[in-house]
């Protein structure tokens, strides 16, 4: 690895700790107890990642994390902490940071493929010369397979996408809010295609499509007898996504008799199987919700849990609808027009093109 790296945590120890391991791997690393010299430094002198602790006298990491970015826009943040919150890795993640690490975690197992991740995503391994002056490679510098189904570059496309980009190496849950149509599922599935679990699988569900019963028994599985017609033991969507990410989309719909039961699988990772009450199932995966809704709307009139809400937005994204990204529609009329017409060659008359460009599109991409 190449890289320059700028370690502020006011315990020297862990500063000195950490600069050791990350030379060893070649890179040039500066470590510094204290926040204003880390700023002042960061001022000076040209980093790439900037790795900081979060509970620091005078100047606490968030409050870094801001003055950092305002100085050095292209410079990735991590955040060390021992009190890792949802509260705290969504405000982090909200504010810039590209990822959070919590205290204690391993130099080897996790820090340094974290280090690596970022630099190789900012072009250091390739040979390309580091200035963290400029933004991280924006939307269109990334590689097409890995934009598949995306389509468009317009500002608010870009945006979102380089937001998508540093989201995907966490693995912090993401809520995808946006009109009907908007494309939250192509995006959930980018995230997936982006991130650290891209092997393993990506479990989708439409929670709007089935009754609480079923949707329960669908996401927890359930064991021979535990109903008429469970004729078999059968594995849940939970489990069927263990290792990997779980999509859950139109969140806003499921039942309140139903969300203390999701809420414990968010908190804990475990839950039982319908008709199994004494065997606990333990999961590891990475959820991904999308709606339509207004939530904290329905958190406030008493008809979604507040925890569960806190629990799925701890990165929202919001999709912008397709009126408010029109200089994305000839790509999109390419986009379709090349798919559907297969062999043939499809074109827009200009008064045809001019008539799309007037319309409001509520039904926005999928219409």
């Amino acid at each position: 690895m190449t890289g320059r790296i700028l370690i502020v945590d006011d315990e020297p120890k862990i500063g000195a700790l950490l600069k050791r391991a990350l030379e060893a791997d070649g890179l040039e690393v500066v470590s510094l107890d204290d926040p204003e010299r880390g700023l002042q430094t960061l001022k000076e002198e040209s980093f790439d990642i900037v790795v900081t602790d979060l509970r620091m006298p005078r100047i606490d990491g968030l409050e870094l994390l801001r003055r950092a970015k305002a100085i050095r826009p292209g410079c990735e943040i991590v955040l060390m902490t021992a009190h890792a919150t949802v509260a705290t890795a969504r405000e982090a993640l909200k504010r810039g940071a590209v990822d959070y690490i919590t205290k204690p975690f391993s130099v080897e197992g996790e820090l340094k493929p974290l280090i690596s991740s970022i630099l190789s995503s900012a072009g250091a391994d390739e040979g390309e010369p580091l200035d963290s002056t400029r933004p991280r490679r924006s939307a269109d510098e990334l590689r097409v397979e890995e934009l598949e189904g995306v389509v468009g570059a317009s500002g608010a496309m870009r945006a979102l996408i380089d937001k998508v980009r540093k989201v995907a190496r966490s693995e912090a849950p993401v809520l995808l809010r946006g009109e009907s149509g908007t494309g939250k599922e192509v995006f959930a599935s980018l995230i997936h295609r982006l991130g650290p679990r891209n092997d393993r699988p990506l479990v989708k569900i439409n929670c709007a499509a089935l009754p609480e019963t079923l949707l329960e028994s669908e996401l927890f599985g359930y064991v021979k007898g535990a109903f008429t017609g469970a004729n078999q033991d059968r594995e849940g969507l939970f489990q069927a996504a263990h290792g990997g990410t779980i999509f859950l989309d139109e969140i806003g719909e499921i039942s309140a008799s139903f969300q203390p039961k999701l809420l414990r699988v968010l908190q804990d990772g475990e839950f039982h199987r319908i008709g199994e009450s004494r065997r606990t199932v333990r999961v590891d995966v990475r959820v991904i919700a999308a709606t339509n809704r207004d939530l904290e709307e329905a958190v406030r009139s008493g008809h979604f849990r507040k925890d569960l809400y806190y629990r799925l937005s701890v990165v929202p994204l919001l999709l912008p609808p397709l009126r408010e990204r029109m200089e994305d529609l000839p790509e999109l009329l390419a986009h379709f027009a090349q798919e559907l017409g297969k062999d043939r060659t499809v074109r827009f008359s200009d008064e045809a093109m001019r008539a799309m460009s007037r319309y409001d599109w509520p039904g926005n991409i999928r219409e």
